[in-house]
């Protein structure tokens, strides 16, 4: 049974909280303008007011800029400051997508970020989540340290496992030239539909091109063709497809 804090720690809106800010400012603003409607879209717009300044200073977005602040540190080579940001912003809240900030465009400074990553492997006996074995072993694989990065993702159970977590793994056992391995693990989170995000894209351009590497042309593909019908410029794909279609 989950503890009552576990249960709102875990619990989501159906709607990012930025977005019902947006939605309350807009109601709330026009509202205010229209004489009978006045008396709640002043409240309204207050209660916006309020919710917006709560959720500046929530853990969430605490992390986020935590996260975001880390990647100049690193940059500059003060990895431990960088490696510290990293561990608090982990402790307040865990969400995968703020990790783009940190490793968007090539590394600036792989020393400094190999270090960061040593300092983090440490700290997963004391937090070890698959969220902050996630963030480490993406620290180590955004280094070119593809083994670590395995090591380290791999000992995630699969029921805990996310897609994006998946797209990792899979990508570094590729690197490692473990195929079979690599679409195992990716078919985890293969849509048995055409895709619709760009994870799962990713994950079918996974599999279609481990099929490819390991010879069976077929299976490369039907999977390779599912991605080109959802968005021809992914990867290459057409060109790709072009190749093993005159083999």
């Amino acid at each position: 049974m989950e503890s009552f804090k576990e249960k709102i720690k875990n619990f989501s809106l159906p709607v990012s909280p930025s977005t019902l800010i947006i939605v309350g400012y807009i109601f709330g603003t026009f509202m205010s303008l229209m004489p009978d409607k006045r008396k709640w879209g002043i409240p309204l717009f207050l209660i916006t007011l309020i919710g917006h300044a709560f959720y500046l200073f929530s853990p969430e977005q605490k992390a986020a800029r935590l996260m975001a602040r880390a990647k100049p540190f690193l940059d500059k080579g003060k990895s431990k400051e960088g490696a510290e940001m990293l561990i608090q912003s982990a402790k307040l809240h865990e969400d995968e997508d703020n990790m783009y900030s940190l490793f968007k465009g090539p590394c600036k400074n792989i020393k400094s970020y190999k270090e960061a990553a040593r300092m983090l492997e440490k700290e997963i006996p004391n937090l070890n989540t698959p969220y902050f074995r996630f963030l480490t072993s993406s620290m180590y694989y955004y280094t070119g340290n593809v083994k670590k990065a395995v090591e380290i993702l791999s000992e995630v159970p699969e029921e805990k496992r996310t897609i994006k977590m998946v797209r990792l793994l899979g990508s570094a056992l590729f690197d490692l030239n473990k195929f079979d391995e690599s679409i195992n693990v990716l078919k985890e989170f293969d849509p048995p539909r055409m895709a619709i995000t760009e994870d799962e894209l990713a994950i079918q351009f996974g599999i279609g091109i481990a099929y490819a590497r390991k010879g069976n042309k077929d299976m490369a593909i039907t999977y390779l063709e599912r991605v080109a019908e959802r968005n021809s410029r992914f990867g290459n794909v057409l060109k790709i497809l072009e190749s093993l279609q005159k083999e």
